[in-house]
């Protein structure tokens, strides 16, 4: 029986939620227009990025970019193209938003239920991770171990850094490929409850890896775009070319049920409001 009361964790992401909501507003109120930019980059129509709306911009150059580099040949994370273009997507509106509401959805269950392990899924370059260090810090949470994993040999680095900006932090990190069984490392470092978060880690892992993520999780948090439809969306089409695979909600609330006894869809409200096909923020506790 888990110790964390789902209810407090479930209602402590409410505020957030509602931050999040009141961020959707000007271009960010209507998600449409992004679907109709990917279906016509999907049909070679020729447009000027100018025409839609500024936030939605480097999310656009990111597919087309996707689209160009696929027709030419393999898709390379190294590429300097690529990373220039998913650094800007990563600073822009959206994605900036999306980290925001993260740590702070992060936060509040910290402070709401009984955890005292964070398991990062993705760190990556760190976007997130220092974003939240810097918010354990802010709010007396020094008491929470963090571990930052990433299947990249570069999370030593970071962890490194983070540990330097912030020594009054208890921070580790792991290398840690989420398609196989958490490392032992990574296990004896848990002091229990664990909460885990990972964001856009599922498109490329899949469903069979929410097991390896449940294995360690008493609360889990996954930033997914997760299909509401079953349909594929214009841009479900053209990210599956570098290697993601199409989720859908009702099919990974199926999975979490075997290992989670409440599941919520935080933003059902937002994607509602915005025209949305995906929902992103979902919660699951044990």
């Amino acid at each position: 029986m888990s110790a964390i009361d789902s209810r407090k964790v479930v209602a402590a992401v409410a505020g957030p939620m509602a931050g999040y909501r009141a961020a959707m507003k000007g271009d960010l109120e209507d998600w449409i227009p992004l679907e109709h930019a990917a279906q016509m980059l999907l049909d070679g129509t020729v447009f000027d990025e100018a025409d839609f709306p500024a936030d939605f911009r480097p999310i656009i150059g990111m597919m087309r970019l996707i689209l160009e580099k696929t027709a030419s040949g393999g898709w390379n994370w190294s590429d300097p193209d690529v990373q220039r273009a998913f650094a800007e997507a990563a600073s822009g509106t959206v994605y900036r938003l999306y980290a925001e509401v993260l740590v702070a959805m992060v936060v509040e269950i910290l402070k709401a239920a009984p955890l005292l392990t964070v398991v990062e899924v993705g760190s990556g370059s760190g976007f997130v991770t220092g974003r939240l260090c810097r918010a354990l810090r802010d709010n007396d949470l020094g008491h929470v171990r963090l571990i930052a994993t990433d299947m990249m040999p570069a999370i030593e680095r970071l962890g490194h850094e983070l540990r330097s900006q912030y020594p009054e932090l208890f921070i580790e990190h792991c290398c840690w490929n989420i398609q196989h069984e958490a490392p032992p490392e990574l296990r004896t470092s848990l002091l229990e409850s664990v909460l885990v978060f990972e964001r856009f880690s599922l498109p490329y892992a899949g469903y069979c890896s929410i097991v390896n993520l449940a294995s360690i999780a008493d609360a889990l948090l996954l930033v997914d775009d997760l299909s509401l439809t079953g349909q594929k969306a214009s841009f479900d089409h053209i990210y599956s070319r570098i290697g993601t695979q199409f989720l859908v909600l009702e099919e990974a609330y199926r999975h979490l049920s075997n290992y989670f006894s409440s599941i919520h869809t935080c933003d059902a409200e937002v994607v509602q409001a915005i025209h949305s096909p995906v929902s992103t923020f979902t919660l699951a506790v044990k």
